[in-house]
């Protein structure tokens, strides 16, 4: 049995640095809301080489004495997360965004020519019938 603990924790860390951190970090956020809502210590240590690291509970400050100063700081790295996770919905998008980006242009330039024919001089306005 031993033999295969540490097979399977590798396994898991591959699986789990597979995931992209903005999604991991935003799934954290979301944890800490939920055990917020509950009422359950919780602290939370984002580290350099692992995503993170919960302490639930009693755990909570012994994460936040132990692991805290090796951690990265909170509020860049979920900085960071948010910019990469907008980036990587502006990247899925794009060809989408750049499609209606046209339509939209070409709507303004349209209305923009109707306008100004509307509104040159000597010209009456139709009222409707």
């Amino acid at each position: 049995m031993a033999a295969t603990a540490p097979a399977r924790t590798e396994a898991a860390r591959r699986v789990y640095r597979k995931q992209p951190a903005h999604a991991i970090a935003d799934a954290i956020v979301n944890a800490e809301r939920f055990l917020d809502h509950l009422g359950i210590a919780h602290e939370t240590v984002f580290l350099p080489d692992a995503v993170a690291v919960m302490g639930l509970g009693r755990l909570a400050s012994a994460v936040q004495d132990e692991l805290q100063p090796h951690g990265l700081d909170r509020a860049t790295y979920l900085e960071r997360s948010q910019r990469e996770l907008w980036s990587h919905i502006a990247k899925v998008h794009f060809p989408e965004i750049r499609v209606e980006m046209k339509r939209l242009r070409s709507d303004n330039s349209r209305l923009a020519e109707e306008i100004e024919r509307k509104s040159q001089p000597g010209r009456t306005p139709k009222c409707p019938a």
